[in-house]
C-alpha cells in the first residue's frame, strides 16, 4: 500500500456510543472544523469554553443541540492576569513578549498588549461534571499547562488530546513545548504527531522576498496525545473504538489505527480489524 486511503468515515464503518469532546479556547477558527463532521452526523457532542465575548456570541449563534459553550477563563482556578491583546486570539493569561514577537513581521501587530485585567480562572474538573470525556482540544495561548493542571480528575480518563504548544517564549514566562510534553507523560500520555506545524520568517524576510520554504523557525503546533498503549489496552471495547474512530477522521493515523485494532484482535476481538483494514485496503 502507498500514500494515503482516499477520505472515509470510520463512524460509516462502526456503530460507536456518542463520543464527548471537550474545546478550550472554542473561538470559530480553521482547526476547530475538523471535528463538525462528527457533530453533523450525530454521533458526537461538544463543550467548549471562550473568554473573549464576540468570538462566544458567535460560537451561541451557531450552536446546535450537540454544542454547548461556556464563557469562562480555564484555568488551574486560581486568580490571573489576562492581556487582551490587538487581536483577540492571540489574548492570553501570560504578557506578550513583544521583544520577541517583534522579530518576526507577521505577528508582531497581533501581539500587542490593549488592556489588562484581573480574572479568576475556573477549573475543567469544576466545569464539566461527566465521569470521563473521550477528546479534549487545549489552544489558549500559552496558558495549556494551567488548564491540564486544573484537571486531574478528567485528564486520566481522557482518550485523545490536541494541544497546542509553542517552541518559542511569544509570551513572557509561558510554558513551552517541552514542559507540557513532560507534564502529559507523567500523566499516561505518549506523543503521536503534529497535527500542524507553523514556522515563520524572522524579519525583515517576508514571503514576498523569501524563496519558497524560507520560513525557518518552528513557532507553535497543536500536539496529539493519547494514553500508553498499556492502558489502551485496557480500555473496553467500545472507548477503543472511539480512540481509533477520532484518530482515523480528525488525523488520518489509518497505521495506528490498524495497530491498536490488531491489539484488539489479540482479546477476542477480530471483526474490528478485518473490517477497518478491509475499508482501508479499498480506499487505497
Amino acid at each position: 500500500m502507498t500514500g494515503m486511503p482516499k477520505k472515509f468515515s470510520f463512524f460509516d464503518l462502526f456503530d460507536v456510543p456518542p463520543i464527548s469532546l471537550v474545546d478550550v479556547g472554542a473561538a470559530p477558527n480553521i482547526r476547530a472544523a475538523f471535528y463538525q463532521p462528527l457533530l453533523d452526523r450525530g454521533v458526537a457532542r461538544v463543550t467548549g469554553f471562550e473568554p473573549d465575548g464576540v468570538a462566544f456570541a458567535k460560537l451561541q449563534a451557531r450552536q446546535s443541540t450537540a454544542e454547548r459553550y461556556l464563557r469562562a477563563v480555564v484555568g488551574d482556578g486560581t486568580p490571573g492576569t489576562f492581556y487582551k491583546t490587538s487581536a483577540r486570539f492571540t489574548s492570553s493569561l501570560y504578557e506578550p513578549n513583544q521583544e520577541l514577537c517583534d522579530s518576526f513581521k507577521a505577528i508582531a501587530p497581533l501581539m500587542k498588549t490593549m488592556t489588562i485585567n484581573t480574572v479568576q480562572t475556573q477549573r475543567l474538573d469544576d466545569l464539566i461534571a461527566d465521569a470521563e470525556i473521550d477528546f479534549i482540544k487545549l489552544d489558549v495561548q500559552g496558558a495549556e499547562l494551567r488548564v491540564l493542571k486544573g484537571a486531574p480528575r478528567l485528564l486520566p480518563t481522557t482518550l485523545l488530546a490536541e494541544i497546542e504548544v509553542a517552541f518559542v517564549p511569544l509570551y513572557k514566562e509561558q510554558p513551552l513545548f517541552a514542559d507540557v510534553d513532560a507534564y502529559m507523560r507523567a500523566c499516561g500520555f505518549y506523543f503521536h504527531k503534529f497535527a500542524q506545524l507553523t514556522k515563520l520568517f524572522y524579519s525583515p524576510t517576508t514571503l514576498e522576498t523569501s524563496p519558497p520554504g524560507g520560513q525557518s523557525q518552528a513557532v507553535y503546533a497543536d500536539a496529539v496525545y493519547l494514553p500508553t498503549l498499556d492502558a489502551v489496552d485496557r480500555l473496553p471495547r467500545q472507548r477503543l473504538l472511539k480512540l481509533v474512530g477520532m484518530l482515523h477522521d480528525f488525523y488520518g493515523s489509518w497505521d495506528l489505527c490498524l495497530h491498536l485494532l490488531d491489539r484488539l484482535r489479540t482479546r477476542g476481538y477480530g471483526a474490528p480489524f478485518q473490517h477497518y483494514a478491509a475499508a482501508v485496503k479499498a480506499a487505497a
